[in-house]
């Protein structure tokens, strides 16, 4: 018996769409998923996201600073 919603006639995903489950889960529940060292966002937007997330989280483990120099 296979469980609830599942079918087994159905084939899983072969890849996965990053793109678009960020997208929905910004869109549905005002979650946003950002990598800090996205080149798509400018080097000010990034430094942003990383003070942000260094206050809510405390500084990268050590050997991971995102990219840019340790202090």
């Amino acid at each position: 018996m296979s469980p609830r919603g599942f079918s087994s006639t159905s084939r899983a995903p072969s890849s996965v769409d990053y793109d678009a489950i960020k997208k929905n889960a910004y869109r549905d529940q005002d979650i946003l998923i950002v990598n800090v060292n996205d080149t798509k966002l400018p080097w000010q937007e990034r430094e942003i996201l990383m003070a942000i997330g260094e206050r809510l989280y405390g500084k990268p483990s050590a050997g991971k600073h995102h990219g840019r120099e340790q202090q």
